[in-house]
């Protein structure tokens, strides 16, 4: 008689009508059976949000791994059962997606939030950061605060290759 342990088995397969597949989700995450379990979530506002989460951290062959499984960034214990993440993040308010608030760390509860779309642009590696003075914040927000026009201000930094003083120094014509 051959004795199965069926608890380091789902940790191998899931059980999917009768058929066994293989998980191909990486060890280091611990995701045990979480991913695959059914859940009854998939129809849920924030499943595509939880899995592209997921995807992204955990399957080389997604197109923004490399930007986030790749460089570390991983999705905490917790959330890899989709009913915690859905518990903790909702409810999620109109017009909002998921952000994480320092670009470099993992996906949990404390650095995540939900963000418009401008905020989050506000939180790109790309972003112009530059210092006037003791004071340091996005081009755009020089720009705004200043009442200067951006798309001007960026040609004078790249093109013109100003220092930053001076690109913010002059006001654009307005026509």
């Amino acid at each position: 008689m051959i004795t199965i342990n069926y608890e380091i088995l789902t940790n191998i397969f899931s059980l999917n009508k009768r058929r066994f597949s293989l998980l191909s989700i990486p060890k280091e995450l611990n995701m045990k059976n979480h991913f695959n379990e059914t859940h009854g979530m998939k129809k849920h506002e924030l499943y595509n949000t939880w899995s592209g989460m997921i995807h992204r951290c955990s399957s080389p062959k997604n197109r923004y791994y490399k930007d986030y499984g790749g460089k570390g960034v991983t999705v905490c214990e917790r959330w890899l059962d989709i009913r915690n993440f859905i518990e903790d993040m909702t409810p999620r308010p109109k017009g909002m997606t998921m952000e994480r608030v320092d670009n470099n760390g993992d996906y949990n509860l404390v650095n995540c939030c939900w963000a418009t779309a401008s905020q989050q642009a506000r939180n790109r590696k790309s972003n112009h950061r530059i210092t006037i003075g003791k004071r340091t914040q996005l081009l755009i927000e020089w720009c705004e605060e200043l009442d200067l026009n951006y798309p001007k201000i960026i040609a004078r930094l790249n093109v013109l290759k100003w220092p930053p003083e001076e690109a913010l120094e002059i006001k654009p014509r307005k026509k």
